[in-house]
């Protein structure tokens, strides 16, 4: 697939036949650190209870250089799984301090002929990036790791409450 050599799958029984028996809500074993060019999430995340652990697992097991890529529910996904995820959780979490560097970040639609937008960093915006709509909404994640020792380092905080603490206080003043 897109030029693997071979494919590996983790799951937390044996039921659908996992190559890796796994629980990604525990830390995953050293042997599969740094062990994989790309992770894909194409929907489990949200399944997972402990997601600190989980997402962290995925940082370490990717080689350097390589990629995490994920399509999570963003919105009206109310009872598909634990969590529908926000962008700003994963700008915060692939931060070059823990070892990543954000390729992209798309919010698309569950219908096939739905546009697909562009997401900004809301850091960088200095505003929260929302959406709002009737419709199960994904965004698909691309991020590179860039430190063999990713990790996190630096726990996630929403930029507005970072950098604006919700009292007017910048940086600058």
């Amino acid at each position: 697939i897109l030029g693997a050599k071979s494919v590996t799958s983790i799951d937390a029984s044996e039921y659908e036949g996992a190559t890796i028996i796994h629980d990604m809500n525990k830390p995953a074993p050293e042997h599969l650190h740094n062990k994989f060019s790309v992770l894909f999430d194409g929907g489990t995340l949200e399944h997972i209870f402990n997601f600190p652990v989980a997402i962290e697992n995925c940082m370490k097991m990717l080689e350097t250089g390589g990629h995490f890529i994920s399509v999570a529910p963003a919105n009206n996904f109310f009872g598909h799984g634990f969590y529908q995820f926000s962008s700003e959780l994963f700008y915060r979490i692939f931060t070059e301090e823990n070892g990543f560097r954000i390729d992209k970040v798309f919010l698309g639609g569950e219908k096939s002929n739905l546009t697909w937008y562009e997401i900004p960093d809301p850091a960088v915006t200095r505003s929260r990036v929302e959406f709002s709509n009737q419709i199960p909404t994904f965004q698909l994640f691309i991020a590179k790791k860039i430190d063999a020792n990713a990790g996190l380092h630096v726990l996630p905080q929403q930029s507005d409450y970072h950098d604006i603490l919700w009292e007017g206080v910048t940086d600058a003043d």
